[in-house]
């Protein structure tokens, strides 16, 4: 790593900054053993929720534990994490090597980057908090709030209207992982096929949803009927001439009673993807899918070791695939959402809806006399999603991202007095060198298209 030029500080303002580094590099140190190799895989295997990288001269790096990791669960489903991890790393990787190799007036170097890698991002929409906190100790409180970290989900823009929630949203995994192979000629094919197996004229005049009973935290019930996947199935009920809606699964909240709660709810079985597209309308509302509880364990020198339990939703991972069908999509009002949905406009490319006028809107959707409408919205979405969900969109949305992040983290660090030339040159005197390495996962992603233009942030 290379040396920089100190900037001169208080003592304990280097104090602070020198604790500021080490917990930025240690935090993927919590758990690991280095001296009992063994102990530390079969220990590790659930990925820690934050993880902190380093771009240097256009290299993504890590520390090795980490890389070993990537090595080893990054392509197992059932790996903590791991997977989910490798999809960030391979986009990152691919988009840095486009930048070397095509004529950018913009390189990103000397730059930390901290990753949720979780399905948490430590903003609270029903309190409209931020949560996370890069260090427990009082000393540095002023320092850890409302640090920029990157994560899968942030708020939905209408909750995070004034900028109180500092996570920045990357492409989602499923979306790499699903369409990391598409092009903009192959969606073509996509769609006609779509066309010919699911025409219009022959789709059930419904709206369906399936999913499992599982929903944001803050809901403390005993009842189904009280939380908002809950209430949809039960607008089926009484009315199953316009919803098919049921559950397809009890999650662990709610296992006990499953045998109790099917005699008052709907459960049938999982539907399969493009089976969606029989009904011409797709319901789209978050539960809380990818439900993960986060343990903060904040090493340091200052204080002891503290833990923080808590408990975050995301937004549906379902969507973007949606728009990418055939059948018009209806999205309940989401609190969280992913990085583009500032793009996407309500009647343009979805229609938006509250459980509490599910009803009307899903009846002027199947309405005949709405069909021109309704066909115009699912072409503007077929559209967005053949321009975005492409190899070259998300990887190109990768990086842009990355630069929205490296603004902010400028902001961050100036309004405390810090910088990342001070950040890297503390970084470098903890002599690291030994355990940092290049994080490519074996067998990288072959890049399988070349860009005509590349990015000019």
């Amino acid at each position: 790593m290379k040396s920089m030029k100190r900037v001169e500080t208080t003592s304990l303002q280097l104090a602070i900054n020198n604790q500021f580094a080490i917990d930025y590099i240690n935090i993927t140190m919590r758990h690991i053993d280095k001296s009992d190799p063994n102990q530390r895989f079969t220990k590790n295997r659930e990925v820690d929720n934050t993880i902190p990288f380093l771009i240097i001269e256009g290299k993504l790096l890590c520390r090795s534990p980490i890389k070993e990791m990537l090595d080893i669960y990054g392509n197992d489903d059932g790996a903590g994490g791991y997977k989910r991890l490798k999809t960030f790393v391979d986009m990152i990787n691919v988009g840095l090597s486009l930048m070397m190799t095509n004529v950018s007036t913009t390189t990103i170097s000397d730059l930390p980057l901290l990753f949720m890698t979780g399905d948490s991002h430590g903003c609270d929409v029903p309190t409209k908090r931020e949560v996370f906190r890069f260090n427990r100790s009082e000393l540095l409180l002023d320092l850890n709030i409302n640090y920029p970290r990157l994560s899968w989900a942030i708020p939905a823009p209408k909750y995070n209207q004034d900028g109180w929630c500092h996570a920045i949203g990357v492409p989602g995994y499923q979306m790499w992982l699903d369409y990391k192979d598409e092009t903009h000629s192959s969606w073509e094919r996509t769609f006609s096929k779509q066309a010919k197996q699911y025409p219009w004229s022959k789709k059930k005049n419904k709206a369906v949803w399936r999913g499992s009973t599982t929903s944001h935290s803050s809901y403390q019930s005993n009842h189904l009927s009280d939380i908002p996947r809950g209430q949809l199935v039960e607008t089926s009920i009484s009315h199953p001439h316009l919803i098919d809606a049921a559950f397809k699964s009890f999650d662990v909240v709610w296992r006990d009673r499953k045998e109790e709660l099917m005699k008052t709810t709907i459960v049938k079985e999982e539907m399969k993807f493009d089976v969606f597209m029989d009904y011409k309308a797709i319901i789209d509302i978050d539960g809380n899918n990818w439900r993960y509880v986060l343990c903060v364990h904040m090493i340091h020198i200052l204080h002891t070791q503290s833990t923080n339990h808590l408990v975050f939703s995301v937004s549906s991972s379902r969507f973007p695939k949606l728009l990418c069908t055939n059948s018009v999509v209806i999205k309940v009002d989401p609190w969280y959402g992913e990085y583009f949905y500032e793009e996407l406009k309500p009647w343009v490319h979805y229609i938006p809806a509250s459980l509490s006028n599910i009803i009307n809107i899903t009846e002027y959707v199947l309405d005949k006399n709405n069909e021109d409408e309704m066909q115009s919205i699912i072409s503007s979405a077929n559209a967005w999603c053949q321009n975005k969900i492409t190899r070259e969109g998300m990887t190109r949305d990768m990086m842009k991202q990355i630069h929205k992040y490296t603004l902010a983290l400028d902001t961050y660090l100036d309004e405390h007095k810090y910088s990342r030339a001070m950040l890297m040159d503390t970084l470098n005197d903890l002599d690291l060198s030994s355990d940092l390495v290049e994080c490519k996962c074996k067998s990288p992603m072959a890049t399988k298209f070349k860009l005509s233009q590349w990015l000019n942030i």
